[in-house]
């Protein structure tokens, strides 16, 4: 797992490491529901241990949200499971800052009405 959480890899691990991550990706649309199971719960793990990498959460998670709706129970449940633990383990928590954000979007409103404020003027 300590690879794949590795953000300082040089580029051949990672080359390695994100053919594996998109091999995983495909079993989601297997044709057998227990590897789908199984994929998403060994997706669980890795988003536990935070050894998904950023630019591949999204993709994961439509591929998920799909999974929610999936003729077998198991996939459902491992599927809604995934998508509690990344909630959990948000990897963009520790960045947010709420005053920090308040501030930037006064400043875009401030931005948005002074633009706004020029074209309609003749």
């Amino acid at each position: 797992m300590k690879c794949f959480s590795d953000e300082n890899i040089n580029e051949e691990c990672q080359l390695v490491r994100d053919q594996l991550l998109k091999h995983l990706h495909n079993h989601l649309r297997d044709q057998n529901s227990y590897v789908r199971s199984k994929v998403l719960q060994l997706w669980c793990k890795l988003a536990a241990e935070r050894a998904i990498p950023k630019n591949f959460v999204m993709t994961l998670l439509k591929s998920a949200k799909n999974r929610i709706s999936d003729k077998s129970l198991m996939a459902v449940k491992s599927a809604i499971q995934l998508f509690t633990v990344i909630l959990k383990e948000n990897p963009y928590a520790g960045k947010l800052n709420i005053t920090e954000m308040r501030g930037q979007l006064l400043q875009a409103k401030t931005i948005l009405r002074n633009i706004n404020a020029k074209r309609t003027l003749p």
